[in-house]
């Protein structure tokens, strides 16, 4: 096998492939969307290009490149007309007949989001420019890659004339679409954004070639114009000129001339580096491709001389010592005889050794020794002593990243070292290197594998593995696997009730399938696939019209994938969505239906006739088609009350986000039992940094359940509002468990240079709800740990943020503008909502917790599977908030009562310090007054049997449970207090006073407001009677799930009935624990 044969077999990527024949096309639809995201993927400098491109070809061809500095202009506008001769104006397809050749007209193009000040803007300006140098424009257009209803076009055109007397037209993303899906502009949108040709017709030449011929002809034309054209910028497109010759495989003589080319450039515009390029790619070209040893040697010469001349040039050595080897084995081989080999040889070890031996350049001289092995690998009588010197060089790498690994890995897949001693060390430690370098496709794989075997019996092992799989592709080249494991991330984040986590990894899926579209013309089943899993859970965050956006989007996927699918499975999946979607309308309030009268027949369009017909029933109208499948309305009738008592109806009943004329929104998360709320705006800024927020908590919580990690707090409050200010920026205020996030200039929250800021402030609450979740230290190291293990932290903060993807710039009303044109209006002639009764009996048939579930005391049982447990599976009481409590130092109990007990009792909570009265004002302001419950055990301590233990928290909770064998947990989190009497006088006076009064007041006391008298009534709640539970210990049994909360270990209590009490096994069970 010769060289080139050799050399194709393994790098076959690097030779022509005009073999391959596919066909391609570029999407209106995901255009669309591309345009959109242009800020995010800051490709405005790209869109620039675009827009002149689209010009030329549709209003003039006569456009100066820019008007800045070289243009001869001042900034002022993106592009210009210049003046042509009639001759040449005569021979155009476009602007002749418009004057376009004798008159200045002025472009102004913007990506920005908010287009109108931008229009003013750059109006003002170029008409300042205009009168100031008396450039002559007659016309401007401003060219938007946002959407523009023609009213507000007319408007701003209208408004705009009227001030400056001015010609002024508004070209948007509208026209943008229209005029590049006519004739073949669409090959001016791959261009300009250096799309895959693979997007465009493709007949005869494989893609590869297509574009590197694409790009060959700019190169050249580049060139054409040298004097205007930078040096450094000479030097690479002369670089890339020799690479892609020589990938389609020109004929030798046409890249010999331009090998030459390459090296006269190299010389006069580069320095020594580049010429030594220039030469190093002529040897590698001439040999490896054309196979011509004879220049190849003549070449080398060349490149020695000049490493002769500057010896302490390593980067010299490194490439000469790379053309030696070839060299060496041509002349071993007798390929090429070399008379004086022995000199070329001798000069490559002296040089190394020099290098190796450079003690003021540690770093290079140990990467010195790493490459020299290469040399010393002609010699496999060294071969065994080679490993070694590899052993010790990677032990000692002290991450000198200029250490090619990979060279050795190549090294490594060829037989030739492996019958050495040491070859297994050397293995394992590169494998391990290898992975700490991020060069880690082959190895995550191996670990998405894993994930997959857990998916189904262990999800919190599953998201471990995918998680550890992430952080080794996040830096890759392979964004296809990339893609695959966030994918999974999502599905797993998904199945146990962390949703915006799974949103997020679903959105970026997409995005990377959407940019692997445009830049490989690669259509992949995430292509849809993400749009699928998100239309479906946008339904389950009860978001109906984010839910038709992606399902849109998904049938557009759909479409572009190449390849055969079923579509009979297809049509029964569509089907599904259809029936969840159908239910999700029947929960609509009536008070919100109205908004979605224009909907039914968009529905009907897109093939979702049962939501249609859904819709038309809560708007009081029978689908026809229905009632004449169904036989009559009263059947239909029955039909909508089933599919409105399906099971998920009731989650629907509790999410749906559908009033989309309130401009305050609420999004919520379950955390490990904590109650997550964010209240924002409805605007997609506000919102997606409320999705970026939850998203962020639940990736650092999400495998806690499995490390058995449960929270102290049941919820936590996030506010998002929008403060003045001159400058994007963002306040963070903390008080308790409530969260202010204020920013001004909130309209900056997309731009690229804030995400730093963005992402330092989300950082600092993140910080505080840890704090707040786990406020014990033991704790806190479990948590920390678990974020080790599983590398958690890199997850949570590279993939929660939606802040750079297109849904950002996606406006939540404009969805139903959209569909409000030519569509019939379905008025609302319902007066209630059909299903009043049904609602009624559904709350009546809500159970408690006591109904359904056997509780277990103490430690969970050890045939409890927490891999089964959800995080909206887990309640957590939120009476007692565990910070403030800590600091007011509880003290006991007091209660007054007149002696008559007239009026109604007063019981307070003493304590040593004024975060007792913060307590009270919480409970007040959160309206938690009535789940305060009072426990009180007597007979608690056999050796002093005026004592009593005091517990406060909450004694009642609903847990929703859907499935009998789903395992639930309540965390009761209270405070105790032992009540160490004298007597019977305090409690006798209690007993007696809720006896006689159905109602007391309950009221905090500091220690120095019993001295002074000063109650503080203000604070007071008024609370029913019977939430005082006083019971003997005697009396406790396996019903008294509040009471027992309340016993202790070191419990004695009073016992004479020569039976063991049901506390008393309590207490003995709570004892080995305490032991533990």
């Amino acid at each position: 096998m010769n060289e080139k044969e050799f050399y194709k077999k393994i790098h076959p990527n690097l030779f022509s492939d005009s073999k391959v024949i596919k066909t391609g096309k570029l999407s209106k639809e995901f255009f669309s969307y591309f345009l959109d995201s242009l800020t995010s993927q800051s490709r405005e400098k790209e869109f620039e290009d675009f827009c002149r491109k689209i010009i030329e070809v549709t209003i003039c061809p006569n456009l100066l490149p820019q008007t800045g500095p070289t243009g001869g202009g001042d900034s002022k506008v993106d592009s210009e007309t210049y003046p042509v001769s009639e001759s040449i104006a005569e021979s155009w397809l476009y602007g002749y007949s418009d004057a376009a050749h004798n008159e200045r007209w002025a472009f102004a193009i913007s990506a920005k989001k908010d287009w109108k000040p931008k229009l003013k803007s750059d109006v003002k300006k170029i008409i300042g420019t205009n009168e100031e140098h008396n450039r002559g424009y007659t016309k401007i257009f401003f060219i938007t890659n946002q959407f523009v209803s023609d009213k507000k076009r007319a408007e701003a055109e209208d408004e705009l004339r009227k001030e400056y007397k001015l010609d002024i037209r508004i070209l948007d993303r509208t026209w943008l679409l229209d005029n590049t899906f006519k004739n073949d502009n669409h090959k001016l949108a791959i261009s300009a954004f250096n799309m895959s040709d693979e997007l465009s017709d493709v007949i005869e030449e494989g893609t590869n070639d297509i574009e590197r011929k694409r790009y060959l002809t700019e190169i050249e034309k580049e060139l054409q114009n040298i004097e205007q054209v930078k040096p450094a910028r000479i030097i690479k497109v002369s670089k890339e000129s020799i690479e892609i010759l020589r990938e389609l495989e020109a004929d030798k003589s046409t890249v010999i001339n331009a090998l030459e080319r390459n090296l006269r450039l190299a010389k006069k515009y580069g320095g020594i580096n580049d010429y030594v390029n220039a030469l190093y790619d002529y040897c590698w070209t001439i040999l490896w491709w054309y196979e011509d040893r004879e220049i190849y040697y003549e070449k080398y010469v060349e490149l020695e001389k000049v490493y002769k001349e500057n010896t302490d040039n390593y980067f010299i050595l490194k490439k000469l010592s790379t053309l030696w080897i070839t060299l060496f084995n041509n002349h071993s081989k007798e390929k090429k005889k070399i008379l004086n080999i022995e000199s070329h040889t001798q000069l490559i070890i002296d040089s190394f050794d020099k290098f190796i031996n450079d003690n003021e350049n540690p770093k290079r001289a140990k990467l010195a020794k790493y490459d020299y092995q290469m040399i010393r690998l002609q010699n496999y009588e060294l071969w065994a002593d080679i490993v070694e010197e590899y052993i010790e060089i990677l032990l000692d790498m002290d991450f000198n990243n200029d250490i090619d690994l990979f060279q050795l890995k190549k090294i490594m897949e060829l037989p030739i070292l492996k019958d050495c001693a040491k070859y297994d060390e050397l293995f394992e430690l590169l494998i391990n290197l290898l992975a700490k370098q991020s060069h880690n496709i082959e190895s995550s794989q191996l670990l998405l594998n894993r994930g997959d075997d857990y998916l189904e019996n262990d999800v919190y092992k599953a998201i471990k593995f995918y998680s550890r799989a992430l952080t080794k592709l996040y830096h890759e080249s392979s964004k296809v696997d990339l893609i695959q494991t966030l994918m999974k991330l999502g599905v797993a984040f998904e199945q146990v009730g962390l949703l915006w986590g799974a949103r997020s990894y679903y959105i970026r899926a997409f995005m990377d399938s959407l940019n692997l579209y445009f830049d490989m013309g690669s259509a992949i089943p995430s292509l849809f696939l993400s749009m699928r899993s998100l239309k479906y859970l946008e339904l389950r965050l009860g978001r109906i019209n984010y839910s038709l956006q992606f399902n849109k989007l998904e049938i557009i996927g759909l479409n572009l994938y190449p390849y055969e699918i079923d579509d009979e499975k297809e049509m029964e999946r569509y089907l599904q969505y259809d029936g969840l979607l159908a239910i999700a309308l029947l929960n609509l309030k009536q008070n919100n239906v109205e908004q979605f009268e224009t909907l039914p027949d968009y529905l009907s369009k897109n093939e979702l006739t049962i939501s249609s017909a859904a819709l038309k029933y809560m708007l009081g109208y029978y689908d026809e088609d229905y009632v004449k499948a169904m036989g009559s309305e009263q059947e239909l009738d029955i039909y909508m009350k089933k599919l409105f008592e399906q099971p998920v109806s009731k989650e629907f009943k509790k999410l749906l986000h559908a009033d989309f004329l309130i401009d305050e929104i609420v999004l919520k998360a379950t955390i490990v039992g904590c109650s997550v709320a964010v209240n924002t705006k409805r605007s997609n800024l506000f919102q997606e940094l409320g999705a970026t927020l939850l998203a962020m908590l639940e990736n650092m919580f999400a495998t806690s359940i499995s490390n058995r990690i449960i929270p102290m707090l049941s919820h936590f409050i996030v506010n998002i509002e929008e403060i003045k200010g001159n400058q994007f920026d963002i306040e963070v205020i903390n008080k308790d468990n409530t969260i202010d996030i204020r920013i001004s200039r909130i309209e900056e929250l997309a731009e690229y240079v804030n995400r730093g800021l963005i992402s330092e402030k989300l950082n600092i609450v993140m910080v505080m709800f840890v704090s707040q979740m786990s406020p014990f230290s033991s704790e806190l190291e479990k948590i920390k740990k678990s974020i080790e293990e599983e590398e958690a932290m890199f997850r949570t903060l590279n993939c929660s943020s939606t802040l750079d993807t297109f849904v950002i710039h996606e406006q939540e009303t404009s969805f139903f503008d959209t569909i409000t044109e030519e569509t019939k209006v379905y008025k609302n002639i319902r007066e209630k909502n059909p299903f009043e009764h049904a609602e009624s009996e559904n709350q009546k048939n809500k159970s408690i917790i006591n109904d359904v579930r056997e509780i277990h005391y103490g430690e969970p049982p050890k045939e409890i599977d927490f891999s089964k447990v959800h995080h909206d599976k887990i309640q957590i009481s939120d009476v007692i908030y565990l910070p403030l409590w800590d600091k007011a130092k509880w003290k006991g109990l007091f209660v007054m009562a007149d002696q008559d007990f007239k009026y109604q009792p007063y019981v307070g909570l003493v304590f040593d310090n004024k975060e007792g009265l913060d307590i009270f004002k919480k409970w007040k302001t959160e309206s938690k007054g009535d789940k305060v419950t009072i426990g009180i055990i007597t007979g608690i301590n056999k050796h002093n049997p005026y004592w009593y233990r005091v517990i406060i928290g909450e004694n009642n909770f609903n847990l929703d449970i859907n499935k009998e064998n789903e395992p639930a947990f309540i965390n009761y989190i209270n405070r105790l207090h032992t009540m160490e009497a004298k007597d019977h006088i305090n409690i006798n006076i209690l007993k007696q006073a809720i006896l006689k009064h159905n109602q007391f007041n309950l009221l905090p006391i500091l220690m120095k407001d019993i001295k002074d008298q000063n109650f503080r009534t203000e604070l007071s709640l008024i609370k029913k009677s019977s939430s005082i539970i006083i019971k003997d210990v005697c009396e406790i049994d396996e019903n008294d799930t509040f009471l027992i909360n309340g016993l202790m270990p070191t419990d004695k209590p009073m016992n004479d009935t020569g039976k063991e009490l049901f506390a008393e096994k309590i207490i003995r069970g709570n004892l080995r624990l305490d032991r533990r």
